[in-house]
């Protein structure tokens, strides 16, 4: 039924407004088109302004008119069920639930909340304008929030934990948005223990986003006394429980005292049991005052509760969290979702910062601490059941899909859980480059002149390294003839190196070699599991670039295809490369406007009109970026989509093997994250550190020197013996 309303008196307004609320907004159109390079039909999609206002609707037309495509067969982009309603002659459903979007894609890639503003586009924080003036140290020096807990000498449990504190990311109140998954993070201290899950607390809880606390408010408002102390988010917003929500929180807050119980030591353990009592007999309190408002039950009464129940909302339904459509065909975006949106943690960081993806399952307490096989598969199963009732059956996809889905996914948490590896239901990338290289004289000559510029840059740097091949012999190896040499071989102790430092390396090269051996024979035999892209670390001097170079003469050995690049042209050239923006086609500007699947799509439009480059991206098997700590995690994340959407694969990277060099402490990405921050890591890549320094052998006081610029500033401020 429509509403049909009369505007009179309004001097022509009202039949602008009518005029717009009966027009209809076009949305996006379609083009389909044939791909010059490959003959595949493409469906692209173009978004349109609001074509319900005259003057912009005029505009979108003149641009599809001087477009190439205006003789292409276009139409509007309608979603499925609208196409079935208009077909089956469904009748329209209005509905009154209210969805909350939750991204649980990888950080570089969500869309992000907007904290309120001031109308010159400044945060709104009341004190911040104050402290900036007045104690622009003291403001400097610590987060408002935690600062107001720490005046107000709370036990430490009421503090913002070191990564809350990471998460912030505001020291100087300019950051205005932050995803969903960090406004979790950044739930308050007291509840971290209670809602361990952000469906759970997004649907639970009601955040008051049109009221910043101050300072002094926070800090007059904290309590000693648990019933007397409100909630208050880290970015200064009250926090209250939806009074609708008391029912359906019983269960969890079972659920979490047993989770405790099984524990034998955690630092916050004693502090959660008491916020969970504490809100469990909140709840039964709420069911005796529901029929006696006057009583009191268990120290709770109206005037208390409401520090801690919104008795305000007039909604009928709870919100309901919609988490995003990861499928397992995209294993690296689908661990992370499953993590992030069916685990127990704190914040982002405490979830997905551990050293393999088994433990990352068991610190969320996706899976037991048992290591036994049966117990294993059990939990494989648990999971997938888990999955399968909570997240597919909501899923807008046909049976056939469905189905396809759940085996893709029982196939990822075999491998995560079981053998603690990813594998790759494709064809093995170093057979897809044979498959891709299409043989024409410029595209050989394109390899020949990449291996011959690598070969002087890396015969330059191992000049004096014993073991390795002659040039020549290398020159001549081709890829269905590798040359059986082994760097570990042959690798020996240099005279102005210490025995630590030679070990390390020797560790170091054989991680290279096993990485590069592997992807040459992956899927050979058995299950394709996915190889990890290998990466050195370390202080300057250690060797990094020696094992860099000493990489790439291995695999050019093998007879693969291998691009040297870096962040810094110089850097590229010594390298015997290109530079990262040539060969990606990267935005030159971090300003830019365009998320990184729009970046990577503008990126591939350039590429293909480079017949060699695009030729040169879809056969590589190696590329050796050195100094990848000045690579940005956004960056990294733009690499990974141009890869996969080029290379048609959805294996991190399109399948392509990331040999890598970085120095973390050294220059870092400007105003962006950094490479460590991005969530491939966890997924992609596999560490090495080297500690000892080659060019500071024999010079004690040099080393010494190098190792407190390592150091943390904060432990450098507390040891009287460094200070000293």
């Amino acid at each position: 039924m429509q509403n049909a309303q009369v505007l009179a008196h309004t001097n022509g307004v009202a039949k602008y407004v009518c005029k717009y609320i009966a027009k209809m907004d076009k949305g996006n159109y379609v083009l389909l088109s044939i791909d010059g390079d490959t003959g595949k039909w493409v469906l692209s999609k173009t978004h349109l302004h609001n074509t319900k206002i005259v003057s912009s609707k005029i505009n979108e037309d003149k641009a599809f008119e001087k477009s190439r495509c205006k003789s292409h067969p276009k139409g509007r982009d309608y979603p499925y069920f609208q196409m079935r309603q208009i077909l089956m002659g469904d009748s329209e459903v209005y509905t009154d639930l209210k969805h909350y979007p939750l991204s649980t894609l990888p950080f570089e890639l969500r869309p992000t909340n907007s904290i309120k503003l001031h109308s010159d586009g400044s945060v709104v924080r009341p004190d911040f304008e104050e402290d900036a003036v007045n104690h622009p140290d003291q403001y400097a020096a610590g987060i408002p929030m935690n600062r107001a807990r720490c005046q107000s000498e709370l036990p430490e449990q009421h503090h913002m934990t070191e990564n809350q504190m990471i998460t912030y990311r505001n020291h100087n109140g300019s950051t205005t948005k932050y995803c969903s998954i960090s406004i979790f993070g950044l739930r308050p201290p007291e509840l971290l223990g209670v809602f361990r899950n952000p469906v759970d607390y997004f649907r639970c809880c009601r955040i008051y986003e049109k009221t910043i606390l101050n300072e002094d408010e926070v800090a007059n408002m904290l309590s000693h006394h648990p019933f007397m102390c409100p909630w208050v988010d880290c970015l200064g917003r009250r926090v209250k429980i939806r009074c609708r929500a008391l029912g359906e929180m019983q269960a969890m807050l079972a659920g979490n005292l047993d989770d405790f119980a099984d524990l034998d030591e955690r630092d916050r353990s004693d502090f959660d049991v008491s916020m969970n009592e504490m809100i469990m007999e909140l709840v039964k309190a709420y069911d005796v005052l529901q029929h006696d408002e006057s009583r009191e039950s268990g120290g709770w009464n109206c005037d208390n509760m409401s520090r801690f129940v919104d008795f305000t909302e007039r909604d009928d339904h709870l919100p309901i969290p919609v988490t995003t459509n990861s499928t397992p065909f995209n294993i690296h975006h689908f661990v992370t979702h499953i993590v992030l949106s069916l685990g127990k943690y704190d914040t982002e960081i405490d979830a997905l910062t551990h050293g393999d993806l088994q433990s990352c399952f068991r610190a969320t307490g996706l899976i037991g601490d048992s290591n036994e096989i049966e117990y294993l598969r059990e939990y494989s199963r648990l999971l997938t059941r888990r999955y399968v009732l909570e997240q597919v059956v909501f899923y807008p996809v046909s049976i056939t899909r469905a189905e396809r889905i759940i085996v893709a996914a029982k196939q990822v948490f075999d491998d995560v859980i079981i053998d603690n590896v990813m594998s790759m239901n494709e064809t093995a990338p170093f057979t897809m480059c044979e498959l891709r290289n299409s043989k024409s004289e410029s595209n050989d000559k394109y390899w020949e002149d990449a291996r011959t510029s690598q070969l002087d840059a890396v015969y330059s740097c191992l000049q004096d390294a014993d073991g390795i091949p002659e040039r020549r012999a290398v020159s001549k190896v081709a890829r269905s003839s590798p040359m059986s040499w082994s760097p570990i071989d042959e690798f020996a102790r240099s005279d102005r190196q210490s025995e630590e430092s030679f070990h390390e390396q020797r560790r170091a090269v054989d991680l290279m070699v096993r990485q590069i051996s592997r992807y040459r024979a992956a899927g050979a035999l058995g299950r394709r599991a996915y190889v990890k892209n290998p990466v050195v670390y370390g202080a300057p001097g250690a060797g990094k670039s020696f094992v860099g170079n000493l990489a790439v003469l291995y695999a050019l050995s093998q007879g693969l295809n291998v691009m040297s690049t870096a962040l810094m042209a110089l850097r590229a050239q010594a390298l015997g490369g290109t530079h990262l923006h040539e060969i990606f086609k990267l935005p030159a500007s971090n300003a830019s406007s365009m998320n990184p699947p729009q970046a990577a799509s503008a990126s591939l439009e350039k590429i293909r009109k480079k017949t060699h480059l695009l030729h040169a991206i879809l056969t590589v098997d190696v590329i050796f970026l050195d100094e990848a700590g000045q690579v940005s995690s956004e960056q990294l994340t733009l690499i990974d989509i141009i890869l996969r959407k080029a290379r048609s694969s959805q294996i991190p990277f399109g399948g392509v093997l990331l040999v890598c060099t970085m120095d973390p402490w050294q220059l870092q990405p400007i105003n962006v994250l950094p490479f460590l921050c991005s969530s491939l890591v966890l997924t992609s890549f596999v560490m090495i550190e080297m500690k000892h320094s080659v060019r500071a052998h024999g010079h004690p006081e040099f080393k010494r020197l190098q190792d407190i610029t390592r150091m943390d500033p904060s432990l450098l401020r507390r040891s009287d013996e460094l200070r000293e």
